[in-house]
């Protein structure tokens, strides 16, 4: 397995394999903790073990609401970005096109003045 991958994973992600991991090695400690013998520190073993493993049962469930949560916020907030910038893109071309008027304004008012110069310099050349 390429491991530039695994960290180029989300955190989310992360999280999600190692509780796995996490599930997956208390039951192989339950499991070998029965084999061997439910007396002695085996046992003692086997139900810390399982104590564990009942606590992450109802864990799970709860971290799962969180991640799914996490995932949710982040496509709002990609949503969001999207959406504000499409507005600021948009503001900034009406904007654009408010400069440009006044620029069409201000150039139309002096081509008018440079108009009447000429006009009166030809009344003054005559």
């Amino acid at each position: 397995m390429n491991f530039e991958t695994v960290k180029n994973f989300h955190w989310i992600t992360k999280a999600v394999i190692l509780l796995m991991a996490l599930v997956f090695v208390l039951l192989f400690a339950a499991c070998l903790a029965s084999v061997f013998g439910m007396t002695g520190t085996a046992g003692g073993l086997a139900m810390m073990v399982f104590s564990m493993a009942s606590i992450l049962y109802y864990v799970l469930p709860v971290i799962f609401v969180i991640i799914v949560l996490c995932i949710a916020g982040a496509k709002i907030k990609e949503w969001l970005e999207t959406y504000m910038d499409a507005m600021v893109a948009k503001n900034g071309v009406s904007e654009t096109r408010d400069e440009i008027k006044t620029l069409k304004a201000s150039v139309d008012s002096l081509e008018k003045k440079v108009d009447k110069i000429s006009d009166i310099l030809e009344k003054v050349s005559e």
